[in-house]
């Protein structure tokens, strides 16, 4: 039972250790998050050298992330509330947003930046984004096909109203826990 507590990264890992029951469900749910999370920050740390030139942070690319890109904002939400990790995490705010987007701005050698800048800037990034995540998380996936990411099975009620990996850990908690 200790073993449905541990982080799952591969399909083998899944049949690794003693022989007993244990929650299959829970450690798929745990295999599709690390995928999400893996695919984000490759993607991150690709957009900070593809930015190189502007000494532009990972929070920089977060805060603009967060509010220019819905699906990225719920990855997020997602990230924070399942791996439940430091509780000082929490969305960016309007200061931060707008000190990232400066940094932006500055880089690209505008001063006064207009709302189609602010919109070109969004597009630009989370149409970078975009292009390595899905890349990164088909890559990560392809020795997974029974693990793929959509509204249905992607382990939260947030994006959809029903979800299968979350029935199925709920039932394998009922159950194994």
């Amino acid at each position: 039972m200790s073993q449905s507590n541990a982080t799952t990264t591969k399909i083998s890992d899944l049949f690794q250790g003693k022989a007993g029951v244990s929650n299959l469900y829970n450690k798929s749910l745990k295999l599709v998050q690390s995928n999400v999370i893996g695919a984000t920050q490759s993607s991150l740390d690709q957009l900070k050298i593809y930015y190189q030139s502007c000494s532009i942070s990972t929070q920089d690319l977060l805060n603009i992330l967060y509010v220019s890109d819905s699906a990225f904002a719920q990855s997020f939400k997602q990230i924070i509330s399942h791996q439940k990790i430091n509780a000082s995490v929490n969305a960016p705010t309007q200061a931060e947003i707008d000190k990232s987007y400066g940094i932006f701005f500055a880089c690209k050698k505008i001063s006064s930046p207009s709302t189609d800048d602010y919109l070109q800037l969004n597009k630009e990034i989370s149409t970078l984004y975009a292009d390595r995540y899905t890349n990164k998380l088909m890559l990560s996936s392809m020795t997974q096909t029974n693990f793929g990411e959509d509204f249905f099975r992607n382990g939260t009620l947030e994006d959809s109203p029903f979800d299968l990996l979350y029935d199925i850990q709920q039932v394998g908690n009922v159950m194994f826990e």
